[in-house]
């Protein structure tokens, strides 16, 4: 008997170890939960709190995304960061502004010599608000849009609608009109709105949009501007292959 209560009190003594470890566990969850509703943050990583879950090789990971600039002359990086946004679209203009800082007497050369400094950026970049922001009379922006694969594209995309300048308007494959409807701003930048005004009477609305509202399309009042950007790239693919 002393045995059975002795090998008694010792699973005891253990269940009661467990329970107390599994109580703390639950109050630091508890209190992590109620850190990330502070903060409004939707995860958090409990070895590394700045990391952030982003995608690698197939599977999620703790990570941060690590930028670079290189020197195309002398092939060394200028400058470098380390954030934690899950993709590239929202540094163009830091990562601009942080080379242009470290190359300012190279660029000042160039301004005097009356040069712009290319700067070449891979589609990843490609954030049309941050292309016009680091665009100016010394500083050549030069990347590519990312393209659907063909495959991919399906028949009622912005890729299959055909842009007529002269009347401001897209026309579908089934040529409905989309015209200009108005302008508005999102996060301080102009952009002009078209609609299709026949939508009710539109035959293949359902697989054009979902919107009760009909279909729309949203186009940069700059995007000249930035037509202009990607025609400089094209003709200068000789410079922007460099990247690679």
């Amino acid at each position: 008997m002393n045995k059975l209560a002795l090998l008694d009190s010792e699973i005891t003594v253990v269940v009661e170890k467990k329970l107390l470890k599994n109580k703390e566990r639950i109050e630091r969850l508890k209190s992590i939960e109620n850190e990330l509703k502070e903060e409004k943050k939707t995860q958090v990583c409990l070895t590394d709190p700045d990391a952030k879950s982003m995608r690698n090789k197939g599977s999620f990971e703790p990570c941060f995304n690590v930028q670079t600039a290189v020197d195309s002359k002398n092939k060394l990086i200028v400058t470098y960061d380390v954030v934690n946004d899950a993709n590239d679209q929202a540094q163009l203009n830091n990562m601009v502004d942080r080379a242009k800082e470290e190359l300012q007497e190279v660029i000042e050369v160039k301004k005097s010599d009356g040069e712009k400094t290319s700067v070449v950026l891979d589609s990843g970049y490609n954030n049309q608000h941050q292309i016009l922001e680091s665009s100016d009379d010394i500083t050549e922006i030069l990347i590519k849009k990312r393209v659907k694969k063909v495959s991919k594209i399906k028949a009622y995309d912005i890729e299959k609608f055909k842009y007529n300048s002269e009347t401001d308007t897209y026309t579908c494959l089934d040529d409905c009109v989309v015209s200009f409807h108005s302008k508005f701003k999102k996060d301080g930048h102009s952009l002009k709105k078209y609609k299709c005004h026949d939508y009710e009477n539109y035959k293949n609305k359902s697989r054009c949009t979902t919107s009760k509202a009909g279909r729309s399309i949203n186009r940069p009042v700059a995007y000249d501007e930035l037509a202009q950007i990607e025609e400089n790239t094209y003709k200068k693919n000789d410079i922007y292959r460099r990247r690679s």
